[in-house]
Parts: structure tokens; C-alpha cells; sequence
């Protein structure tokens, strides 16, 4: 009986565990910008992982907000090929005038800025 119990609290235990474990996980590298992000930083992962906080997308560019460890920035990515490649991101943040001198056009570049920005007062 006692051994009944018990292995009743294991398995209520376990599954409380399991139900958290996307929210424990760094579910924001599932991205499709994970790869571009990990390459364009270069950092080994001995010293920290990124993390895609925020994305804006308007094909075929992209603004991604990132960190690592207490580091982090903005990377535009664009879509060539099928994958998403890093075109700049240097640990700031950009406007819309950055985006537009590195090629994005001035409507594309006003939208990923606006849409990045959302999500940041979604979270207030």
C-alpha cells in the first residue's frame, strides 16, 4: 500500500516536472533565425548560449533581438537561399535609418523597428 502511494507521488511528481520543462528550456533556439544568431555571435558555448528574446520578420529580412549572458543586441538577418544570414548586428540596437543604410528598403525598415518595439511594450 505504502509502495502504491508513494510511486503515485513519483509519477504526479514527474509529470509536474515534464509539464515545466518548455518553460525551463530555451525554447526561443527552436527560431528559424537560431542558426544565423549562433554563427553571426561566434561565441562558444562554454561561455554562454543566446537566446532569441524578440523577432521581427518581413520577408526577406529580418530583426532579431538577442542575449547572451548579460550581452546582447539586435542582428538583421536576411533571407537568402532558403537560410537566414547575418548581415550586421554589432551588440546595439538599430532604427530604422541604421536598417535603411545597410540596404533595407525605408518601408521594410520602418516596420521590423516598429514591430521589435511592440513586443517590448507587449511585455510591460
Amino acid at each position: 500500500m505504502i509502495y502504491r502511494m508513494l510511486s503515485v507521488l513519483v509519477l504526479s511528481a514527474v509529470l509536474t516536472i515534464w509539464s515545466m520543462l518548455p518553460a525551463l528550456g530555451d525554447v526561443s533556439m527552436d527560431s528559424p533565425f537560431a542558426a544565423a544568431v549562433t554563427t553571426a555571435l561566434n561565441i562558444p558555448s562554454s561561455i554562454c548560449t543566446p537566446k532569441i528574446l524578440h523577432a521581427a520578420q518581413i520577408d526577406p529580412y529580418a530583426l532579431v533581438e538577442w542575449q547572451c549572458g548579460e550581452g546582447g543586441g539586435e542582428l538583421l538577418l536576411q533571407l537568402k537561399d532558403g537560410t537566414w544570414q547575418p548581415v550586421n548586428g554589432d551588440g546595439g540596437s538599430y532604427e530604422s535609418r541604421d536598417l535603411i543604410a545597410l540596404g533595407v528598403p525605408a518601408e521594410t525598415a520602418v516596420q521590423l523597428v516598429q514591430q521589435l518595439q511592440a513586443q517590448w511594450s507587449e511585455e510591460k
